[in-house]
């Protein structure tokens, strides 16, 4: 590069041109370099030439951006990462591929509305995008046909507001006044409390009649055709409350399997807890996955606040995480609540089940 900028400012315009492509042949994303031989062939006149080094010179820099934003996450600048990747974006504004970067770095943030925005964007640009259209599909609470040799992003469909007010709140009643009830967690029921779980469940909550299951059921009916699973007849329903606080996590799983847990198809997660907010933390992390091969990728993820009155549905075969939470005053009042669960279809055995 610096021996490019002495020939160019020396006007050996052919020597600077040929050790700039030593560049970029060298290191295809290195954006400073596509800039320079840009602006080079600009001025010797190859205009089709030069629109194409700046293309990738803006590919590059939006690249660049993008692993700098990825970086700041989970660390203490992570509200600044939107901005390092939007200033990128908004100087490129004709690539596809900067609206992509945006869109999956809003899913990772949990702001899915800004995610789906991006998307569209993305899209209008380049309408044969494949992974813009997969990811828009996923966001929207919609599968399309997985490849089976990439990681698809997972789809979920997300409802606000699931609840009618008097109903929510006599849910939050139940769930503030159900501490006695609970349980140690376990993973395929052992090892309460373990580093790999933790939290607090009542596995009967058929027993106490919750008022929100038949709503749970009619929302997986009309799931089941959105997310384009295959249909099964419901023969089997488990519901579960949960209660996570400060210090709780579930990491990464997944619902469907080996185990006893052959049955599911379908898993739903209901949140709700007391206004203000009283911990931090507890985001769902569906992670991208490979269904046929059941594997996922911790690198690509869709981040679902756990919002109060907010219902999450998604395919058992979905590996997902529930984030650290942290509550500052420890009070059981001030929790995560959930009321959780799946259907399936009849289960196979007795064998004990992966909560």
């Amino acid at each position: 590069m610096e021996r490019a900028r002495v020939a160019r400012q020396a006007g050996d315009s052919a020597t600077a041109e040929a050790l700039l492509r030593q560049v970029v042949e060298a290191a295809p994303r290195h954006a400073g370099a596509w800039s320079e031989l840009a602006s080079l062939l600009q001025e010797a006149g190859d205009v089709d030439a030069a629109a194409i080094a700046r293309r990738e010179a803006g590919a590059a820099a939006i690249e660049e951006a993008a692993t700098m934003a990825a970086s700041l996450l989970d660390t203490p600048m992570q509200a600044r990462a939107v901005a390092v990747l939007a200033r990128a974006v908004a100087a490129h504004p004709e690539l596809a591929s900067g609206y992509l970067a945006l869109a999956e770095l809003h899913r990772r943030l949990g702001d899915l509305a800004s995610a789906q925005e991006a998307c569209r964007h993305c899209l209008a640009l380049a309408p044969d995008d494949r992974r813009a259209a997969w990811l828009q599909a996923a966001l929207d609470g919609r599968r399309l046909p997985p490849d089976p040799d990439f990681m698809s992003p997972a789809p979920a469909w997300v409802i606000d507001g699931f609840l009618p007010a008097h109903e929510h709140a006599a849910l939050l009643e139940f769930a503030l006044a159900h501490d006695r009830a609970l349980e140690p967690s376990t993973v395929g029921g052992i090892n309460p409390r373990s580093n790999w779980r933790r939290s607090q469940v009542d596995s009967n909550l058929h027993k106490s009649g919750v008022a929100v299951m038949p709503r749970l059921r009619r929302a997986a009916a009309e799931a089941v055709a959105r997310l384009a699973l295959e249909p099964f007849v419901v023969e089997s329903e488990e519901f579960q409350f949960t209660a996570h606080n400060s210090g709780d996590f579930y990491k990464a799983h997944c619902d469907w399997g080996a185990g006893g847990a052959e049955h599911r198809r379908l898993t739903f997660v209901y949140y709700l807890h007391r206004q203000p907010r009283g911990f931090a933390g507890g985001g769902l992390r569906l992670y991208d996955s490979m269904e046929a091969a059941n594997a996922f990728s911790e690198r690509g993820y869709t981040r679902v606040d756990p919002a109060d009155n907010r219902l999450v549905l998604f395919p058992s075969y979905v590996w997902h995480e529930v984030e650290a939470v942290g509550c500052a005053s420890g009070l059981y009042a001030d929790g995560r609540f959930t009321v959780n669960g799946w259907f399936g279809v009849a289960r196979a055995s007795t064998a004990p089940s992966t909560n």
